[in-house]
């Protein structure tokens, strides 16, 4: 059994429900779990050197983890994601013009002037809800290239997370908030 108390809250390992785990190649376990009072965390186990380390994570964050360790379906519906069937669409079918598409969230990558700038835009296309990245070079305000990055749902929710996309387009990807998550109402 381990046991850890952080910030007032217990993290006990005979208590704690495991949502997903995952060994590392150096002999670690990573554990994603969550405690009786909704308290969700990563523990890793490793050696008798280490034992067991737990750090606290958001429901945000357990999402993000648990799609980087490629966790089941199961795992993120129970974390409040929406799973999304794959559209039924050809993969060389063309995405429709980036007017009508759904920007979901931008990110200017390295240059930001009139002379040279890019961006990625992380967008659904409107009829049948796939999801690409849109990245673009514009030389002279002339568009240089332009490359459509086919995303499955989690791969297009792991990049909304990691940019910092809105909860409104983390929404549009799956990602159900909660109460406490919503903004108060004045």
């Amino acid at each position: 059994m381990h046991y850890t108390v952080k910030n007032g809250i217990e993290y006990n390992s005979e208590t704690a429900d495991i949502l997903h785990h995952r060994d590392t190649w150096y002999g670690y376990r990573r554990i994603l779990a969550v405690n009786p009072d909704g308290h969700y965390f990563e523990a890793i186990i490793g050696s008798v050197l280490f034992g067991w380390q737990v750090f606290p994570f958001s429901r945000l964050r357990s999402v993000y983890w648990a799609l980087q360790n490629k966790a089941p379906d199961q795992v993120l519906e129970r974390l409040g994601v929406t799973v999304m069937p794959a559209p039924n669409v050809a993969s060389e079918k063309p995405y429709e013009d980036l007017l009508i598409c759904e920007f979901l969230h931008a990110k200017k990558k390295l240059f930001k002037n009139d002379f040279l700038y890019t961006i990625e835009v992380l967008c659904q296309n409107p009829p049948d809800g796939r999801f690409f990245l849109y990245d673009g070079m514009r030389l002279l305000r002339t568009f240089l290239f332009e490359d459509y990055i086919p995303m499955t749902q989690r791969e297009a929710l792991v990049w909304g997370i990691k940019h910092m996309a809105s909860w409104e387009s983390l929404e549009i990807l799956g990602y159900k908030r909660t109460d406490a998550e919503k903004p108060t109402k004045v």
